[in-house]
């Protein structure tokens, strides 16, 4: 729920939202955001898109309106 939370303010990215989460003291690493990310948009609460940054590409996720609801 908080990862939908927080994509619902604003897209959001792997690494940001285990930086987030740290400062809400929980200790989550990239071999599970990064598949919790993906369960989350195969389910069709987030939608993800590769953006450019600076000269590396980061894949952003959104929130969808079933994201929303749940």
């Amino acid at each position: 729920m908080h990862v939908l939370h927080h994509a619902n303010e604003e897209p959001l990215y792997g690494q940001w939202m285990i930086e987030e989460l740290k400062r809400h003291g929980y200790q989550i690493g990239p071999g599970t955001m990064y598949p919790l990310l993906h369960g989350l948009e195969r389910k069709g609460y987030l939608r993800s898109k590769r953006d450019r940054s600076g000269s590396r590409y980061r894949k952003v996720y959104r929130i969808t309106s079933s994201g929303r609801k749940a």
